[in-house]
């Protein structure tokens, strides 16, 4: 759940989402993903394949990247994390990974 609407709470609010998006990535993704979303985190060199880079998701609809980070990805090594994170940690990490793509 993204918050696009205009005025001064709603912003607040939306960057309350990011900041709170930026903790939860931290905590659960970036040990893969890298600190910087590169795809180079600590564990990266220990997968099968290299996680995805995470700086480009021009185009990529937010439905689509809530669909990831809830079911994973077929055949890869990105798990899905519907069991591991809230309804709200998952939209406070998407609304990171746009707002900082």
């Amino acid at each position: 759940m993204l918050i696009l609407t205009c005025g001064k709470e709603k912003v607040f609010d939306q960057d309350r989402l990011v900041k709170k998006g930026a903790i939860v990535f931290q905590t659960h993704c970036s040990s893969c993903h890298g600190e910087w979303k590169k795809g180079d985190g600590p564990l990266s060199t220990t997968l099968n394949e290299q996680p995805a880079n995470l700086n480009h998701f021009e185009g990529t609809s937010s439905d689509r990247i809530i669909r990831i980070v809830v079911n994973g990805v077929p055949d890869s090594t990105m798990k899905g994390y519907k069991d591991i994170l809230t309804k709200d940690e998952i939209s406070a990490v998407v609304a990171y990974l746009i707002k900082t793509n």
